[in-house]
C-alpha cells in the first residue's frame, strides 16, 4: 500500500501550505539578516565613538601634567581629572554607567576650564590652550557622533518593537540610547 500525499492532503491544500511555508522561511531570513545588519551598524559606529572617547581620554595625562608644571595649588583639580578617567577607562560597553561617566567627564571638564580660566598662568601657556582645545574639540565631535549614534539605536529600537515577537526569538533587545553633552 503507497501512502499518497495527493490523496491525503489533496492538491488544493499542499501547494498553498507548502508556499506559505516558503513565504515565512523566506520572511524570517529577511527579518533575521535586516535584525543582524541594523545591530552591526549600530556596534560599528559605537566602535567608532568609542575611539574618540578613548582618545580624549588620552589627552587627560598631558592635561594633568601641564596643570601641574604650571599652576600651583590645583591638586584637587588634578585629583578629579584622574579619578574620571580611571572612572570612565574600565567602562567600554554601551551601557547606562558609561553614559552617566561620559556625562560627568564632560560636565566636569567644562568645570575645570572654568576654573582654570582665572589662572593666568595657564591661560599664556601654549601647551595648555592646544591640549585645552584639543579636548574641547574632541568633546564637540563626541557630542556630533552621540547625536548620530542616538538616531540609529532609535531606528534599531523602532524596528525592534516593530517586531517585538520575531525580535525577543531572535535575541535581538532594545539598545541603551547614548545622551549626554560633551
Amino acid at each position: 500500500m503507497n501512502f499518497n500525499f495527493e490523496n491525503f492532503f489533496g492538491t488544493d491544500i499542499l501547494i498553498p501550505a507548502a508556499s506559505a511555508a516558503i513565504l515565512l522561511i523566506i520572511a524570517f531570513t529577511f527579518l533575521f539578516l535586516y535584525f543582524k545588519g541594523l545591530k552591526e551598524n549600530v556596534h560599528a559606529f559605537w566602535v567608532l565613538m568609542q575611539a574618540k572617547i578613548g582618545l580624549r581620554l588620552d589627552k587627560l595625562p598631558n592635561l594633568i601634567e601641564t596643570i601641574r608644571g604650571n599652576s600651583k595649588g590645583q591638586e584637587p583639580i588634578i585629583a578629579e581629572i584622574i579619578k574620571l578617567r580611571n572612572e570612565a577607562w574600565k567602562v567600554t560597553d554601551p551601557s547606562p554607567k558609561k553614559v552617566q561617566l561620559e556625562l560627568n567627564l564632560s560636565s566636569d571638564l567644562h568645570g575645570i576650564w572654568d576654573t582654570l580660566a582665572k589662572n593666568g598662568d595657564l591661560q599664556n601657556n601654549v601647551n595648555f590652550l592646544a591640549i585645552r582645545k584639543e579636548i574641547i574639540d574632541l568633546g564637540q565631535e563626541i557630542d556630533r557622533m552621540a547625536d548620530e549614534y542616538n538616531d540609529k539605536v532609535l531606528h534599531y529600537n523602532k524596528r525592534v518593537g516593530w517586531f517585538l515577537p520575531f525580535a525577543f526569538v531572535f535575541g535581538y533587545r532594545k539598545l541603551p540610547v547614548f545622551e549626554f553633552e560633551a
